[in-house]
């Protein structure tokens, strides 16, 4: 039974610095009939709340989602979606252009582009992690984050589900003794702690490619770059207070 308490909503943007990228968030929905329409883009949605069934590529799948455990649908551009909700029902997606896709990964995906053959992930713990990983990242999205960490969030959701969702093979980065390369990092971030930085700005720095540069940063520093950056943030304003200058 509908709860009268909850308003439907559908707001839709697209954020600032990811051109080809459309946010998109229905919450407390209810319709009657099926939604069935050509996709234009790859799209990931995070079903929090709600029954649905969704047929894609002549495959039918039905999911029922919620906030803690949401549940994963990706789908691939110029396929045919069919999905019809039994309940009232809330999904976030992101709806990236392939121009989008491929900007991001061409370095591990070289001149081709994925496909996604099944609309979910099988398996039930990797679909639920890369749903979370969607959520968090249309969070990011929808709040005042840095763009550092937006652009990390987006890159590494991307990569994880390409991974494990799509057809295409990445190409393979080992991780060797770039310890110069994070040194070099960490010093840019210490001198621009205040700046919006971005992973353009990082991987041309160090010659890495994005992807690979959060791998190494992380395996050495133990955090990610946007998180060592807000570190730094939150140290100098902590000294600011102590000296009575905030």
């Amino acid at each position: 039974m509908k709860d009268a308490t909850l308003q439907p909503s559908i707001k839709v943007w697209r954020p600032k610095g990811f051109e080809g990228l459309e946010v998109e968030r229905i919450e407390n929905f209810s319709a009657n009939d099926s939604v069935r329409l050509l996709l234009t883009a790859y799209e990931m949605t995070a079903l929090l709340s709600g029954c649905t069934n969704v047929v894609y590529r002549k495959q039918s799948v039905k999911a029922r989602g919620s906030w803690r455990k949401p549940f994963l649908y990706v789908q691939s551009p110029h396929e045919l979606f069919n999905g019809r909700s039994e309940d009232v029902w809330t999904t976030w997606t992101l709806k990236i252009d392939p121009g989008l896709l491929a900007k991001n990964m061409e370095d591990r995906l070289g001149n081709t582009l994925p496909i996604f053959p099944h609309t979910t992930v099988e398996d039930t713990k990797l679909n639920q992690t890369l749903a979370l990983a969607t959520k968090r990242t249309v969070e990011l999205f929808s709040q005042a984050a840095s763009l550092l960490d937006r652009q990390s969030a987006f890159l590494n959701l991307l990569t994880y589900t390409v991974h494990h969702s799509g057809d295409s093979k990445l190409n393979e980065r080992h991780l060797g003794l770039e310890h110069h390369a994070v040194a070099r990092t960490k010093d840019y971030l210490t001198e621009h702690y205040i700046s919006e930085v971005s992973l353009e700005d990082l991987a041309a720095l160090t010659k890495l490619n994005k992807y690979h540069l959060l791998q190494v940063f992380k395996r050495d520093v133990g955090i990610s770059p946007h998180v060592y950056q807000t570190s730094l943030r939150i140290h100098h304003a902590k000294k600011l207070l102590a000296k009575g200058e905030a």
